[in-house]
């Protein structure tokens, strides 16, 4: 029985790691909430969505440019969210420069949260980029309260 809990330990472990927390810590911002946690992405939604755009850099680079031109009218805020939500940092960075993309201000909260929260990792630069992009003092003070 205990073997039983020690490999479900392990194998959280394993997708929290693989999903991009590859140190866990304590921080000031631990007991922030998450307004919204998705729970499953389709391999349709994630070939779609985020497949293209997580690898690749949102300033001077002509390959996620086209992409995402090439999208966009079909982008809204219930895919952002959903990016935003799941517990990986390719779902999370693209979420975030999506954000910012579109000036989607509304989730200036939800981003500037998982910026300081800092769950996984690569994501905060997606963050920085979106939160700058919004450019209010709200978004500033996210920025400025980064340990």
């Amino acid at each position: 029985m205990f073997g039983y809990f020690k490999r479900r330990k392990q194998q959280k472990d394993i997708e929290r790691y693989i999903a991009g927390a590859t140190v866990v810590h304590k921080n000031p911002f631990d007991k922030l909430k998450i307004p919204y946690q998705t729970d499953k992405l389709s391999q349709e939604f994630i070939d779609k969505w985020i497949a293209p755009f997580y690898m690749e850099r949102l300033l001077n680079d002509n390959n996620y440019q086209d992409k995402f031109l090439q999208d966009q009218n079909e982008l809204n805020p219930d895919i952002v969210k959903q990016l935003l939500g799941y517990f990986d940092w390719r779902a999370r960075i693209t979420g975030a420069y999506f954000s910012a993309l579109k000036d989607y201000t509304d989730f200036e909260d939800f981003i500037g949260i998982h910026l300081l929260k800092s769950e996984v990792c690569y994501a905060g630069e997606g963050y920085l980029i979106a939160l700058s992009s919004f450019n209010s003092t709200k978004s500033i003070d996210y920025i400025k309260k980064v340990p």
